[in-house]
């Protein structure tokens, strides 16, 4: 047997969750250890790698192009995945960048970490930081957020725990292009490739031991507003998919760049990277609760993880339980059980958004939002 799925409760299964199989969802302070081959194998100092979590903000599965339907988007992602454990079915527990990475840094629930819609924490005392986990494992850490552009992941409200350096500055580089279709001048500010290059200094800058390295990119949430992926003041539907799209072209291109230097820069050459997102679409017309905004894809390449493409949901909460795990790390309380190097989890993603709360819950079956 691969797997083994335990769950139990002092109620009985009422007949609507049989019959649409939908599985409660169930907290406890309880723990079961397992014992088994390989379960308490643990990373030496020599052999443990470095990590880069990226998240690539407004990035879904449907626009990477091994997992959906639009081609040419991310060649170097899908040269990624080839040698990866993916979930293209990976959904996101909130549609907003300080929800989803707050819960992606403690594996917990916005319900219970405390950032949602106008409540941006600060985190409880109680909760610990992946940052936190591996900086007393000896760890250099790191955060690249672009948080004080969107006033989101900044320092201050519990983003920083853990982290040597928080850098939650974005610089506007301001460029005229002007169009040649139409000689109009337009104007365009970006920055996500100065949070790159900023990360891939500081990782160069500590390649005499193991780092942690999170970097939010957010240039997506105003990509189709911007001269250089699309011709100024074309604002239809057609020009800004094809300027969104040629927008993660670039990023796909910058991101390359960056896990390049990170490799190079790493002790032994040993970088564990995973790559998702908070958000699976910024276009304007994207329903928020919505697969296209709430399917994420989660890509995790770490020496001794055999490459896969599983079609299991899960859910960004499982991220941290799984680099936890594979890190031989401990998070704090309530934090998802979920390994997802080892086998899937029988998983209802839940998302949320909005005062009064609007949920979504999904099976593979159907989605249910009330």
């Amino acid at each position: 047997m691969d797997s083994c799925q335990v769950r139990w409760s002092t109620q009985k299964e009422s007949k609507w969750r049989k019959a649409v199989g939908v599985l409660p969802v169930l907290t406890s302070e309880r723990r079961l250890l397992v014992a088994g081959p390989n379960v308490g194998s643990a990373h030496s100092d020599d052999s443990a790698p470095s990590i880069v979590l990226i998240v690539f903000d407004g990035l879904g599965s449907d626009r990477v192009s091994s997992m959906g339907t639009v081609k040419e988007t991310t060649p170097n992602l899908d040269r990624l995945a080839e040698s990866a454990l993916t979930y293209p079915f990976t959904y996101t527990p909130a549609p907003e960048a300080a929800a989803a990475c707050m819960t992606l840094l403690t594996g917990v629930s916005p319900l219970r970490h405390g950032f949602l819609g106008a409540q941006s924490g600060p985190l409880p005392e109680g909760y610990k930081t992946l940052a936190e986990a591996l900086r007393a494992e000896r760890y250099a850490t790191a955060a690249f957020t672009e948080g004080e552009k969107w006033g989101d992941l900044v320092h201050g409200n519990g983003f920083e725990r853990g982290f040597d350096l928080y850098d939650d500055g974005y610089s506007e580089a301001t460029q005229a292009i002007v169009a040649q279709s139409d000689q109009q001048t337009a104007t365009s500010a970006t920055n996500s490739q100065h949070t790159l290059q900023s990360a891939g200094d500081w990782i160069d800058a500590h390649n005499d031991s193991r780092f942690f390295a999170f970097v939010r990119i957010a240039e997506l949430r105003d990509a189709q507003a911007r001269a250089k992926y699309a011709a100024a003041g074309d604002t239809s539907t057609a020009a800004a998919t094809t300027a969104y799209n040629a927008a993660i072209q670039q990023l796909d291109r910058s991101v390359a760049g960056l896990l390049a230097r990170a490799r190079t820069a790493s002790p032994g050459k040993k970088v564990c990277v995973v790559i998702t997102s908070a958000r699976g679409s910024y276009l304007s017309d994207t329903t928020v609760l919505a697969d296209w905004t709430l399917r994420v894809p989660f890509v995790f390449a770490a020496p001794g993880v055999a490459p896969a493409k599983r079609n299991e949901l899960a859910s960004l909460e499982d991220v941290a339980s799984t680099i936890a795990k594979y890190m031989h790390v401990t998070l704090g309380p309530y934090v998802s059980t979920a390994a997802l190097i080892n086998a899937p989890v029988s998983r209802e993603p839940i998302a949320m958004v909005g005062n009064p709360i609007v949920l979504s819950i999904r099976n593979a079956k159907m989605r249910l939002v009330w």
